[in-house]
C-alpha cells in the first residue's frame, strides 16, 4: 500500500510506510512547494533489505528495484532501475560491474528513457 511503484517498493524493502519514508509516487514535491522532482535513491533515508542482510555480514543484490538510481552507497552489489535517466548514467554499484555487464549483454537499457521531453513534464508550475 499504496499499489505505486516507487512507494510499493520502498516499504516492501524498508518496512516502513509512505508516511514514514515521504514517499508518496513517481515525483515528489521540493521544498513544500509547486515544483515537482522525479524520485531518486536519495530520497530514501531509511536501511533497506540488502543493507540489513550486508551488515548481518553476509551477500546482498538489488537489481532494478525502484527507487536505486543513483546507485546508494552501499556493499550491495545493485543495478539501478527504470528512473535511471539513460544508458550512459551510473547504473551500478560497484561501478566496474557496468562495464562487466556492458561487455556481456550490450549496453544498459532502462525502462523510461528520458529524451529530454521528461523534465518538462515533471513539473508543475503555479
Amino acid at each position: 500500500v499504496p499499489p505505486i511503484t516507487v512507494p510499493a517498493w520502498c516499504a516492501m524493502t524498508s518496512g516502513r510506510d509512505p508516511g514514514e519514508l515521504g514517499l508518496y509516487g513517481f515525483r515528489n514535491r521540493r521544498d513544500r512547494g509547486r515544483t515537482l522532482t522525479t524520485s531518486t535513491s536519495d530520497d530514501v533515508t531509511v536501511p533497506r533489505v540488502w543493507d540489513l542482510v550486508e551488515r548481518a555480514g553476509k551477500t546482498a543484490a538489488a537489481l532494478y528495484v525502484p527507487p536505486t538510481y543513483p546507485p546508494p552507497e552501499t556493499s550491495a552489489t545493485i543495478v539501478s532501475c527504470l528512473l535511471t535517466p539513460g544508458p550512459d548514467a551510473p547504473h551500478t554499484r560497484p561501478v566496474a560491474l557496468a562495464e562487466e555487464l556492458r561487455a556481456r549483454f550490450g549496453p544498459h537499457r532502462p525502462d523510461l528513457e528520458d529524451d529530454g521531453s521528461l523534465e518538462g513534464r515533471m513539473s508543475c508550475t503555479p
